[in-house]
């Protein structure tokens, strides 16, 4: 039995639950199977959930209780299945060849499962090329690793380890956007997340999404004085354009302002014109860089949606780095020479409070799990990255910013901590390189 309720996905996406709450309900649910006894418990997983930072510790934990109890057997599928087929006995008149002295050591159906087969449709197959087009065959790219030049296949534990500014083991990378919405959404490419839902004019969204601008964002730069961290705000240049004062108060506090964009009508997709794409980030860019005083050099894509020409044209334009590709925990390099500082949005204000909706103190609790989990790695394998991606008007709300604080406080007191802005953690990587 393939248990969906225990399924990690709909244990983070149905019931809306935080790593520790998925763990602690493993091992309710073994705890009452174990007291029946003669039961399977199956767990289904899926790596890129599963094995994010912030749940694979405590996934590890529920493994370990339930592996110490003497009542569990952990087996795979075909063990539970040939232990199972030993003790249970076919319908009448039928056998299976498996168990029998002539047939032992061989792989062959039973009756049942041959009937069945003998039953089914003799189907062409199109890997015979028959009625298929030649070239659908054709697969210039497949190689080891990925079917694209975009960037080499590259495990982590098969490259040099890293080593952080001050023998520091975990950056922390505190990335805020700062988004402007305009009230009449666009659809073309696609609607931003977050913008706005009823009926125009969405005054409630659209005020809600400026109070980040007008509070939450000013709740964040002091909780980053009192922390005494320097953060990225990948910043719309609308904000800059509509409110430079707030531009002239993130660059007095030491703060990196990387690009993101024009607003939140400014998504990109394969279906944008290139032309159109070159505009919209020239404009970005030589708007931060009038109002702030410096260009940036890294971007981060409206829900880090690119299009196929988004990495040269960014390149092109002189940006450093991007945060728009999440398959990785440490930086790397495109082919074209752009880096990739991966931005998880696993571990995003909007992914665990606004989607998940979890408080936020399962959030603060959740990235404390990554960070020992990660820094618990870096002792054995070189230094890691733990992104952290905020949002004013989520995180800033007053009944969530002391909870924020408090995390800051913590995380910033762990000795393996070194917070960086992009900018810092993309020289001393390429520095190791």
């Amino acid at each position: 039995p393939y248990s969906l309720e225990v399924n990690d996905h709909y244990g983070f996406f149905v019931y809306n639950m935080s790593g520790r709450d998925y763990a602690e309900t493993l091992i309710r649910q073994y705890e009452r199977l174990a007291s029946e006894g003669g039961t399977v418990m199956c767990i289904p997983l899926h790596a890129y959930l599963i094995g994010q930072p912030h749940r694979i510790g405590p996934f590890e934990e529920a493994l370990r209780h339930i592996a110490a109890d003497g009542r569990a057997w952990l087996a795979t599928a075909g063990e539970i299945v040939d232990a199972w087929r030993g003790q249970t006995p076919l319908p009448s008149g039928e056998r299976d060849s498996s168990r029998s002295e002539q047939g032992e050591g061989l792989e062959r159906p039973s009756p049942r499962v041959a009937r069945q087969q003998a039953a089914k449709p003799t189907l062409s197959s199109p890997l015979k090329g028959e009625g298929l087009d030649p070239a659908y065959l054709t697969y210039p790219k497949r190689r080891h690793g990925y079917d694209h030049d975009l960037y080499d296949w590259s495990a982590m534990h098969e490259r040099k380890p890293v080593q952080w500014p001050g023998a520091k083991s975990v950056a922390v990378w505190v990335c805020v956007s700062l988004e402007w919405f305009p009230i009449t959404p666009s659809d073309t490419p696609f609607r931003a997340p977050g913008h706005m839902q009823t009926a125009f004019p969405d005054y409630r969204h659209y005020t809600a999404r400026d109070y980040g601008t007008r509070i939450g964002l000013y709740r964040l730069l002091d909780a980053f004085a009192k922390a005494g961290i320097k953060a990225s705000i990948a910043t719309n240049s609308a904000i800059a354009e509509r409110y430079p004062e707030v531009i002239a108060d993130i660059v007095a506090a030491g703060h990196e302002i990387i690009a993101h964009s024009t607003d939140m009508n400014g998504t990109i997709a394969s279906g944008l014109p290139i032309d159109e794409e070159r505009a919209l980030i020239a404009t970005s860019l030589d708007t931060l860089e009038r109002v702030s005083g410096t260009r940036p050099t890294g971007w981060l894509s409206i829900a880090r949606s690119q299009s196929w020409n988004t990495p040269d044209l960014l390149h092109e334009a002189g940006i450093r780095y991007c945060g728009d590709w999440v398959n990785d925990e440490l930086p790397y390099r495109f082919n074209n020479g752009l880096i990739n500082l991966p931005l998880n949005h696993e571990l995003s204000d909007r992914q665990m409070i606004a989607t998940q909706q979890l408080s936020v103190d399962a959030y603060a609790q959740s990235l404390e799990d990554a960070f020992e989990w990660l820094a618990g790695e870096a002792k054995l394998s070189g230094g890691r990255m733990l992104p952290m991606h905020i949002t004013p008007y989520i995180i800033g709300l007053p009944y969530r910013i002391d909870a924020f604080e408090a995390l800051l406080a913590r995380l910033s007191a762990r000795p393996e901590a070194w917070f960086a802005t992009g900018q810092d953690i993309v020289a001393a990587w390429e520095e190791q390189v």
